[in-house]
């Protein structure tokens, strides 16, 4: 299942699901009020977070030239990577400032991710493309 939808047109699509669900579970772990709530909802986002990395991983290595793909994963990796050392930095600074502040955060740039995914729909829909 997971193979055609990813060789299929519903990429996209798939990623912005995948972002909005993102979004929302950090802002549902925002809300808890109990330690079960919060631990619930932050595995249903390391779940969707764990999805939406796929699909991410797919879409960039998918356009990498054959002979390339192995340049293009370890770019891929070493900024995925370099991404999570910053974001932990600045969640650790964003925490001292309000303890929900890093999910709030962390919900606005994967609804960022979700317009950017929508605007991506838009303008592949209108050059007829095919994935």
């Amino acid at each position: 299942i997971g193979r055609r939808l990813l060789a299929s047109t519903l990429l996209r699509p798939a990623q912005f699901i995948a972002y909005c669900c993102a979004a929302g579970a950090l802002a549902v772990v925002v809300l808890a009020t109990s330690t079960p709530a919060f631990i619930t909802f932050a595995m249903v986002y390391s779940f969707i977070n764990a999805i939406a990395n796929s699909l991410l991983q797919y879409s960039v290595l998918g356009r990498a030239p054959p002979e390339k793909i192995g340049s293009a994963a370890g770019i891929f990796q070493s900024s995925k990577t370099l991404g999570s050392v910053i974001g932990a930095l600045l969640s650790g600074f964003a925490y001292t400032a309000g303890n929900t502040l890093p999910f709030l955060l962390a919900a606005i740039v994967f609804g960022a991710a979700a317009l950017v995914a929508v605007a991506a729909i838009a303008v592949h829909r209108k050059s007829g493309a095919q994935e």
